[in-house]
């Protein structure tokens, strides 16, 4: 009887439970929709894929202001004779593209392109509670059961116990991780620059 447990473990563990897996895109890849409700993606590289169809391909880094996304490419895939900055309008789809970076920072200064206060320059995925979270911690779950007793558990002993008492241990601890979420959250709704 014990055996035929073990056996039916191993076939759960094995067939039934990677099924959702198996079908998508690799554990590591990500896809993000801009404020223009463009795609950028690290499926083939980081690449960014227009409403239009056009798309830009071996991105370094980029950054988001006013319904702009503006980078530079990536050197090591981009060639020589390749235009290796950019400036995206996500409204018209215009992509303009320079092979010199003066050039480029003069056209930013010129269109009034470059963030006042500050720059938040992305080389990969800038989402940290993503639509899929459910799923990433349903799949991590012998780590988020735990995390997510322990988060209760603070939260009863600083309501119950400690009664919201902002000089108690728990209570602040709870309500300072709970701003920091807050902070995060605002953040990735609002990835532009400043």
């Amino acid at each position: 009887m014990r055996n035929r447990i073990i056996k039916f473990n191993i076939i759960l563990l094995c067939f039934i439970i990677p099924i959702p897996l198996y079908a998508g895109i690799g554990l590591a890849d990500w896809s993000a929709k801009t404020p223009g409700s463009n795609e950028i993606n690290n499926f083939s590289g980081n690449a960014i894929y227009l409403k239009n169809g056009d798309q830009i391909d071996n991105l370094n880094r980029w950054f988001f202001y006013k319904n702009h996304i503006i980078g530079e490419k990536d050197t090591i895939y981009t060639p020589v004779n390749e235009a290796r900055y950019f400036v995206v309008d996500e409204t018209t789809f215009k992509i303009d593209t320079f092979l010199n970076k003066d050039v480029w920072t003069n056209y930013l200064a010129e269109k009034n392109l470059k963030p006042k206060v500050w720059t938040r320059w992305y080389s990969n995925n800038w989402i940290f509670f993503s639509d899929d979270m459910a799923s990433a911690l349903t799949s991590m779950f012998y780590l988020s059961i735990p995390l997510v007793i322990f988060s209760l558990l603070l939260i009863y002993k600083s309501i119950k116990i400690e009664k919201l008492n902002f000089t108690k241990p728990y209570t602040l601890f709870t309500t300072f991780t709970l701003f920091i979420l807050l902070i995060i959250w605002l953040l990735d709704k609002n990835p532009q620059s400043l």
